[in-house]
């Protein structure tokens, strides 16, 4: 289905994240693994809230979130492409922290599934539709070159970018998901489809594992 944009700024609260489980860091980091393989179930959402809390919550009353960011400057933007997740319609919306510790809420930005779009603009590889989420990672290098300059923004963005790609699938895995890397995205195309001004630069595929 061709995704269509929103004609409102719906504001969609998300449940608040578990800070405390069973699965050790220790047990994520052995068992975690690219899946390509999935069912067509959707996650709950409050497992969408987790992985993208994981991501970009806000986790001190001062601002700091789950991810470090240098200088404090998270010059990030996710954005989840949402298949199917229990209670949400499918479409895409942007994810934002805060304003406090552990709250957050997705903005919709284009209603309807996206995966056919996104398969064309990125790997081409069919998990890409079956997944339950696909969420992408812009950044605004920007932001990070007005406190470190040209030279060095790129690096400090970069390897936020893999912090925060990092705890989602640790996340996924914690949560009995499956989750993939997806490196190759036609930036400028797929920026218009998601609504956003920043660069698309990496997009993490979640789903149900097909057993």
């Amino acid at each position: 289905m061709t995704s269509k944009k929103a004609s409102d700024t719906k504001i969609i609260p998300l449940p608040k994240p578990k800070i405390r489980s069973r699965y050790s860091l220790e047990r994520g980091l052995f068992e975690r693994r690219s899946i390509r393989e999935y069912t067509r179930k959707p996650i709950s959402l409050e497992a969408l809230a987790q992985l993208l809390w994981s991501c970009q919550g806000i986790t001190a009353a001062d601002g700091l979130r789950a991810t470090p960011s240098a200088g404090a400057v998270y010059p990030l933007e996710s954005y989840a492409a949402v298949e199917r997740v229990e209670g949400l319609p499918a479409g895409i919306y942007r994810y934002f922290p805060g304003p406090g510790v552990n709250e957050h809420h997705l903005q919709l930005v284009k209603r309807g599934r996206c995966g056919e779009e996104l398969l064309a603009l990125t790997t081409k590889q069919d998990f890409i539709k079956t997944v339950a989420v696909n969420i992408l990672l812009a950044t605004v290098t920007s932001h990070m070159a007005k406190e470190y300059g040209e030279e060095l923004a790129p690096r400090f963005v970069h390897m936020e970018m893999g912090h925060a790609a990092q705890n989602v699938h640790l996340q996924a895995e914690a949560l009995g998901l499956g989750s993939v890397a997806v490196g190759y995205l036609q930036e400028k195309k797929v920026a218009v489809l998601i609504g956003c001004e920043a660069e698309p630069q990496y997009m993490i595929s979640i789903g149900v594992k097909k057993r």
